[in-house]
């Protein structure tokens, strides 16, 4: 029987690698479809090779370096290298191309289902000669150019490993061994392998269960059939194995599992451990449930047409003033509000459920600062803080991607080399901090480090040389952030396996824009830089402002409001086309929405404050109508799908209105106004 079981110091972060890599892969093969018919046609899909094909092999490679799959990584390095010299033009796209492509992902699909099953990895040698004879024009002969992708191949569905033979007709008695790895033990050649060899020599291994204790640590249980006695497993009690009877030869009975072990050694849990199954129902209770996400992601969605039924049970109510008798109305409303605080807990206690601490998060990270270090040949401390904050399961998901590059950028372009360090008087050892808290209805994510900080010249410079700034146009801290978060955007003159292609803080920058979040930027020369990112908890039901401008209605998030002011027009000052308000000593740019969406404008009085710092700005409303929950709907549609829209919510009165992505509407609305 083999074992696949996984004892690498990464084993617990590998089904999310594999479903991770999954997903990406499949995205990878979709394009090359697309990108093999655009050949056919005769034109160049620039925008499947850069945005997709490019940023997918690019977190494959994080992903493997990250649990030390080296072939995977290396592999991916090459194909992101051939992809970008086609997305530069410096060759064109052949059919021999597209083959070698082909032939890197599935052999990249091949190294990822070898370490899933335990076997021996592929060799990749073939695969980068191919990839790099394109380039250089050279034929090949270690594989033909594909000429169709339909052959390719899904990696097969890992499926629980069965027992050599079923408990039920065994009629051996049935032991179960539990063996507690220790370093010293392994120093002697006892591993789980060794262990395992020496139990198949005495019966027949029914089941090889990974178990983790509370404490954290992990030890193995092995039931074997077999007929030798106890007397047998007496010279193993030094070995790190106890054992104890199972299972005797008999009419069936229901068993549950046994204990985790305190700690091994001899015989003491053999025969007298062995009491009746039927006592041991209730000796190992737990209070673990694990649940699919997507039962959770149902209940919300409940929840949320719950939250839209009782706010159309608070319209109606609304309007049952005046044809009820006081007495009743009244009663009616204490029963409504009743509901109302009811809901808000079962919406507190279902997000409650979809919360995961962002430890697990930052823990993965470890791995990447270990492997870039050891290539750079940096020390690198990585300090964490806020292990326990917890945030939504969908969202640290999707955060991961972003955190992985950003920490990848700190330690290639922020932290200096040993040698730099010391003649600058900083410790040989470069710091990176990971930073978690919650602010509000809001989580805080920060990235920092140490180390040289940005060099805004040099990104001026590499700006102004690509068109992306004018010349003479200053570079404050929210123009910086702006341009080092462009694709393509980089100050190295050549890429390696960290960093310098210019995809890293594009990816970031985009996915947590797609999270409703917002990142900001404090770099200071010599001193290190912080990125700070402001996620919401969730994104499916949150309390909103309702607001009008003219005869229109729209919600606003809280989370993304910083402030709600009344202004006069004496406090706005015009100059050009832009507005600017006076706020707390200093002015903010002024958006009015009436403008922005060309509604006859009102008497706009109020500004939604939005931002901080440099990034912070106001959006002009004529009044804010009310707060309430608001369930997210997002538009699916292109046709109506528009910047700085987030989605649609029902209000209790049947009219549906837009919510609004404050962010994102000051992002699109340069034209309007420019910070002075």
């Amino acid at each position: 029987m083999t074992d696949t079981t996984d004892n690498t110091p990464f084993a617990e972060f590998m089904d999310d690698y594999y479903a991770e890599s999954d997903e990406h892969l499949s995205l990878i093969r979709g394009n090359l479809i697309a990108l093999e018919t655009a050949l056919q046609k005769g034109d160049r899909d620039h925008a499947t090779i850069e945005n997709d094909l490019l940023r997918s092999f690019h977190t494959i490679k994080g992903l493997s370096a990250m649990v030390d799959l080296k072939p995977a990584e290396i592999l991916a390095h090459h194909t992101e290298t051939h992809l970008k010299r086609l997305s530069q033009d410096q060759m064109p796209l052949t059919q021999a191309g597209l083959g070698a492509l082909v032939q890197a992902t599935r052999l990249m699909e091949s190294i990822i289902s070898a370490r899933r099953k335990a076997d021996p990895l592929p060799d990749i040698a073939a695969s980068v000669r191919n990839l790099e004879s394109q380039f250089n024009g050279e034929p090949t002969t270690e594989r033909k150019p594909e000429t169709t992708l339909e052959p390719f191949s899904e990696i097969p569905e890992e499926k629980p490993a069965k027992t050599a033979v079923p408990s039920e007709t065994v009629d051996q008695p049935i032991w179960q061994f539990t063996f507690v790895p220790k370093k010293e033990l392994s120093l002697k050649g006892i591993d789980i392998n060794h262990i395992r060899l020496r139990l198949e020599k005495i019966g027949a291994i029914l089941q090889a269960t990974p178990v983790s204790s509370a404490d954290g640590k992990v030890f193995f249980q092995f039931k074997v059939a077999t007929d030798r006695d106890a007397k047998t497993f007496e010279p193993w009690s030094g070995d790190g194995l106890s054992w104890k009877r199972y299972k005797t030869p008999g009419p069936e009975k229901t068993l549950s599992e046994p204990p985790p072990p305190k700690e091994p050694g001899g015989t003491a849990a053999s025969e007298q451990d062995s009491e009746d199954p039927e006592t041991m129902l209730s000796a190992t209770p737990t209070n673990m449930v694990r649940v699919d996400l997507n039962r959770l992601d149902n209940l919300m969605k409940q929840l949320g047409d719950l939250v839209i039924s009782r706010s159309r049970l608070e319209n109606r109510i609304t309007r049952m003033e005046k044809t009820l008798p006081p007495a009743d109305y009244d009663m009616l409303q204490e029963t409504h509000m009743a509901m109302e605080r009811q809901i808000r807990d079962l919406r507190e206690g279902v997000m409650h459920l979809r919360l995961v601490p962002m430890g697990d998060t930052f823990t993965r990270m470890q791995f990447v600062v270990k492997d870039l270090a050891r290539r750079s040949g940096k020390k690198v401390h990585l300090e964490i803080m806020g292990k326990e904050t917890e945030i939504d399961k969908f969202l640290v998901e999707r955060m991961m991607d972003p955190l992985l590059h950003m920490v990848r950028n700190a330690l290639t372009h922020g932290l200096e080399s040993e040698a730099e360090r010391e003649n600058l008087g900083k410790p040989p050892e470069g710091k990176i901090t990971l930073r978690a808290s919650t602010e509000g209805d809001a989580v805080i994510v920060e990235v920092g480090d140490d180390g040289r900080g940005i060099d805004a010249e040099a990104v001026a410079d590499r700006a102004r040389e690509l068109g992306l700034l004018e010349k003479g146009e200053p570079l404050d801290t929210a123009k910086l952030l702006q341009i080092i978060s462009l694709p393509a955007f980089s100050t190295q003159a050549k890429a390696d396996m960290g960093s310098g292609r210019g995809i890293g803080m594009s990816v970031a920058a985009g996915a947590i824009r797609d999270l409703g979040g917002v990142m900001t930027l404090n770099t200071n020369p010599g001193e290190g830089s912080n990125f700070r990112i402001r996620l919401p908890l969730t994104l499916a039901i949150v309390d909103a402002f309702i607001v009008e401008v003219g005869n229109n209605t729209f919600a606003v998030p809280q989370p993304s409001i910083r402030e709600v002011v009344d202004f006069q027009d004496e406090s706005v000052t015009r100059m050009e086309n832009n507005e600017l308000l006076s706020y707390r000593g200093g002015v903010l740019p002024l958006l009015r929405l009436s403008k922005l969406f060309g509604i006859e404008q009102n008497h706009s009085r109020v500004a939604l404050v939005i931002g901080e710092g440099t990034q912070a700005a106001g959006i002009a409303v004529d009044r804010v109508m009310s707060k309430r929950e608001i369930v997210l709907r997002t538009l699916d549609d292109p046709m109506v799908m528009t910047p700085g829209i987030a989605g649609a919510t029902e209000l209790g009165d049947g009219r549906v209105v837009m919510i609004l992505e404050p962010r994102k509407l000051v992002e699109n609305a340069g034209d309007h106004f420019k910070r002075r």
